[in-house]
Order: structure tokens, then sequence, then C-alpha cells
């Protein structure tokens, strides 16, 4: 378990004096990459490396995101920087790396809160058991039943977990949705997939990243994508070649009826100078 830490004595600091740019701040403490191990993500169509520390960031998208004008992110950038809060690890075509200097005060990460927490939370659970086995034993039964249908869906997403592999981060599929996909995209075009996919889900709820099946949404993502491919350049050449052809055979053989009806002769059987 993660979670963000905040000194009491924040509220005197020159950022927190600014509503939009505390909440900038604090996005990017939020989005700064919490674990050791580094992660890759595409950003239009560039993988991008990020490890502990750092997070992706991009003017428009964050100013579209958070609703703050880029002139004022500009200006908190640079505010930053010179404070010594963030600094540029790299840039790239559509956004820049930066890391959050002293991160690891903000990033607390403990076993021992996490025990506390179930702890308390489990202490918590026997409270009202205690107390609900006075109440009828119907109820008892009704949520002993709850309890069970809880840990069975538990168990079945623990299972369909286990049974698949995970290739890339949060990209999990059995040996033969990956063969599939292999066969369907090539190697290039489904690894890229992969990356699109970590990088979207890494993004949702925790509740999404359980349920969501990157082998359907990979398969969805490629049908989309189908669809709304344009035509090969040499069909609609061809397509134009036969809309022109066809175009001029009609123009030729409405001046072949003229000529044809200069000199007199109608197919048709009907005097044409009447």
């Amino acid at each position: 378990m993660a979670y963000i830490g905040l000194d009491r004595g924040i509220v005197d600091h020159w950022i927190y004096q600014d509503a939009e740019y505390f909440k900038v701040w604090f996005e990017m403490l939020h989005r700064a990459r919490f674990a050791k191990e580094p992660h890759i993500e595409l950003v239009d169509g560039e993988m991008v490396t990020v490890n502990y520390s750092e997070f992706i960031y991009g003017r428009i998208k964050w100013s579209q995101r958070l609703k703050v004008s880029e002139q004022r992110l500009r200006t908190l950038i640079k505010k930053l920087k010179t404070d010594e809060m963030i600094e540029v690890v790299s840039e790239h075509r559509k956004c820049t790396l930066y890391r959050i200097k002293n991160y690891a005060k903000f990033n607390q990460q403990s076993n021992q809160q996490e025990t506390q927490v179930y702890q308390g939370f489990e202490q918590h659970v026997n409270q009202q058991s205690n107390q609900s086995s006075t109440s009828s034993q119907p109820a008892v039964n009704h949520e002993s039943t709850t309890k069970e249908e809880g840990s069975n869906k538990e168990k079945n997403v623990k299972k369909e977990k286990k049974d698949k592999k995970e290739y890339v981060d949060y990209v999990f599929l059995t040996e033969t949705e990956y063969a599939k996909l292999t066969e369907l995209l090539g190697e290039d075009e489904r690894d890229n997939y992969f990356l699109r996919f970590a990088s979207w889900i890494s993004g949702q709820t925790k509740r999404v990243q359980q349920n969501r099946s990157a082998y359907l949404t990979i398969l969805n993502w490629h049908k989309e994508s189908q669809q709304s491919k344009p035509k090969p350049v040499f069909q609609q050449q061809l397509s134009g070649y036969q809309k022109t052809k066809s175009r001029l055979d009609q123009m030729l053989a409405e001046e072949e009826a003229k000529k044809d009806g200069a000199r007199g002769y109608n197919p048709t059987g009907t005097d044409t100078f009447r």
C-alpha cells in the first residue's frame, strides 16, 4: 500500500497559497512512479521509460485535464525547477520526463502500515460479527452467504490471474491468447498494443485493473483501427481511374451519337429531322 505524505508545514509553503499550483503539484506526486522497477509507457508512438520518482508531463494535456492555463503551467514549472523541487530527466517530441527531488519523503510505503490497517479492519469485522450474533439466524445466514460469494469471486479472480502470464506490466494472457494475438498482429504490432494497454490501464482504478481483459481490449482496439483505416492508395487510384474511364466512355459515346445524328443516321428508326 502506498501513501502520498504531506507534512503539516505545507500550509506555510508558497505552493499551498495558490489552489491551482497546489492541485498541479499534487498531480505530479500522484503521477510519479512510486515503484522501484522501471516502467515503459507509450506516448504518441514513442516509448518512454519511467523510473522511480519520475513522471511524464505534457503541457497541453495537463492543461486540458486539470483546467489550468498553459501559461500558468509554464510559470509553475519554472518556479518548481528554480526551487529545486523537480528536475528535467529527458525531453521528447510530445512530452518531458521530470523527476521529483526528495521523492522518498512523499512516497510512503510500509508493510507495518498495511498490517495495522488490516488488523484494524479485521478487529472491526470481528466486533460486527459479535454484535450480529445476537440477531436473528436468517440475518446471520444471509451475511455468511454474502461473504462466501465475495470470497468465491476473489478466488476466481486470483485463479484466473494464476493461469495467465504477465508478458508486460498489467498485460496478463494465457499462452493461447498470446499465440492468437501474435498470429493476428505480428510481433511488432502486438508489442505496440501491449505497451498501449499497459499505459492506459495503469491510470485506471484498481477494480478496472482487476477485471479488464487485456486480450479482449486489444482485439477491440484492433477491430476499431481496421474499420477506420483508409483505403490503400492503389485502391483509391484505381477507383479514381475507373470513374474517369467511365466518364470518358460516356463522353465518347455522346460525341459518336452527335456525329451519327448529323449524318442522318438514327439507330432507333425514327426520323430525326421531323
